[in-house]
């Protein structure tokens, strides 16, 4: 009886430490390392970003039934980065200099009220390369973008203007990034073919969809952003 319950006890401690192991594992991901130290649950780092020179934000979406480009030439943000698994951020981004392409430019004032952004380190799907996805504070949109003008036809504005999550996603926007490495300047290429799933956590633990609206319509966001911290230290994502 002694030897069946040190076989049992044994066993016992074999399952706890395979349960343990196995909990570690799922809850390893994608964190933020700042100056070769993972940025611990509640640190925070500020950071600043701009578009790549010789580059412009993009959203390219529907209006009243007609395709519009609208893009911005000047792009300032602030926020933090904020520790823990995964590794998150929040800011807000100021898009400046913007302008309605194709046969009404020039006619239309564009307009985009400051977007408020939070995201956090994810994967893609399959391979686990490291993507930064976006969504708005609960309940709101990103941004309102109104666009205006005496002569000009394609005009939004008020709650047409919104630009949202697209229903049923939990990210609007999705984009690439260097991982694994730390940089003093670190980029965001948020590609102008969306990306439209992401993988959460590990081995495809959860899929989850990413997609943009305007006027109610899907849209696409692309833009090459420069991301540094404040403290000028280097950062970036890294698996663990």
């Amino acid at each position: 009886m002694f030897k069946v319950r040190v076989v049992m006890l044994a066993l016992t401690a074999v399952f706890v430490a395979s349960a343990s192991a196995s909990v570690a594992q799922a809850a390893t991901g994608p964190v933020w390392r700042v100056n070769k130290n993972v940025l611990a649950t509640k640190e925070v780092d500020a950071i600043t970003d701009s578009l790549v020179e010789g580059t412009v934000a993009k959203l390219t979406g529907t209006v009243a039934g007609t395709a519009v480009t609208i893009t911005c030439s000047t792009v300032m943000s602030s926020g933090e980065l904020i520790g823990g698994n995964p590794g998150k951020d929040k800011e807000e981004i100021r898009f400046t200099n913007c302008k309605l392409l194709g046969s009404e430019e020039g006619k239309c004032a564009v307009s985009v009220a400051p977007t408020h952004a939070l995201s956090e380190l994810d994967h893609a799907i399959g391979g686990g390369k490291i993507l930064v996805d976006f969504y708005p504070e609960p309940g709101k949109p990103f941004t309102t973008i109104t666009i205006s003008g005496g002569t000009c036809i394609t005009k939004v504005s008020g709650p047409a203007g919104e630009v949202k999550m697209a229903a049923g996603a939990g990210y609007g926007v999705a984009c690439e990034t260097t991982e694994g490495e730390e940089l003093v300047i670190n980029t965001l290429h948020c590609p102008e073919t969306a990306i439209t799933e992401v993988e959460q956590g590990e081995q495809n633990q959860r899929k989850i969809k990413v997609g943009l609206i305007f006027d109610n319509e899907p849209a696409t966001f692309s833009a090459q952003i420069r991301v540094h911290q404040v403290s000028q230290l280097p950062f970036g994502p890294f698996q663990s």
